[in-house]
C-alpha cells in the first residue's frame, strides 16, 4: 500500500512519543517502568489495527457501471479515483438520479499485506449491453435484471461478465459471444 504504513504510523508515533514524555514528567518508580514498556507495545497495536482497517479495491457500481478504485479506512470512503464512468451505459440504461450501489470488484489490499478477491466480477455488464447489435435483446436483459434483488441481479452481471466480456476476444466478438450465451442460458 506503499506510504500508507508510514503515514498512519506518523500519528499513532507522534502520540507515543508525547506519553512516553508526560510520563518521564510525571510518574515515577515501577510505574513509569510498565508504562514505558506498555506505550510502544499499545503504539504498535494501535498501528497495526490501523493497518488493517485500510483497504484498497475497485468497486462498480450496480446502477450504472462507474468504476473507482476506492481507498477505505474502517469501510469509510477517504480516497477515490475514476477508473471508468460508465458513461456509455448510464446514457442508455441508468436512472438519471440513482445513489451508487458499490460492488466490491476483483481483489482487496489491507494495508498490512494480505489480499482477499470477490469470484463475481460485473464489469463486463456495462462494457458489453451498450455494444450488442442485438438490441432488444440488451434491452430486455437490462429490464430482467432490474427486476432482480441485487444479489441476484449481480449474478446475472457475472454470467455476462464471464460469459461474454471475456469471450468478446474470440472469432464473431462481442455478439457471437452474446448469442452462444444467451441461448446456453435459455436452453437451461
Amino acid at each position: 500500500m506503499g506510504l500508507a504504513a508510514p503515514l498512519l504510523a506518523i500519528p499513532i508515533l507522534g502520540g507515543a512519543t508525547f506519553a512516553l514524555w508526560w510520563i518521564s514528567r510525571h510518574v515515577a518508580g515501577k510505574r513509569a517502568l510498565a508504562a514505558t514498556i506498555l506505550v510502544p507495545l499499545l503504539a504498535f497495536g494501535g498501528w497495526w489495527l490501523s493497518l488493517s482497517l485500510l483497504t484498497r479495491a475497485e468497486y462498480v457500481c450496480a446502477e450504472c457501471g462507474r468504476s473507482e478504485e476506492q481507498w477505505r479506512f474502517a469501510g469509510l470512503v477517504v480516497w477515490r479515483a475514476l477508473d471508468g464512468d460508465g458513461a456509455e451505459y448510464a446514457r442508455r440504461y441508468a436512472p438519471a438520479e440513482h445513489a451508487h450501489e458499490w460492488h466490491f470488484e476483483s481483489c482487496r489490499r489491507r494495508g498490512f499485506g494480505t489480499v482477499e478477491c470477490n469470484e463475481q466480477v460485473i464489469g463486463g455488464w456495462f462494457r458489453v449491453l451498450p455494444k450488442l447489435a442485438d438490441r432488444e435483446a440488451a434491452d430486455a436483459l437490462v429490464l430482467q435484471a432490474r427486476s432482480l434483488p441485487l444479489e441476484e441481479r449481480c449474478l446475472l452481471m457475472d454470467e455476462i461478465s464471464s460469459g461474454v466480456w471475456l469471450q468478446a476476444k474470440s472469432p464473431g466478438g462481442i455478439d457471437q459471444a452474446f448469442e452462444t450465451w444467451n441461448a446456453r442460458r435459455r436452453s437451461r
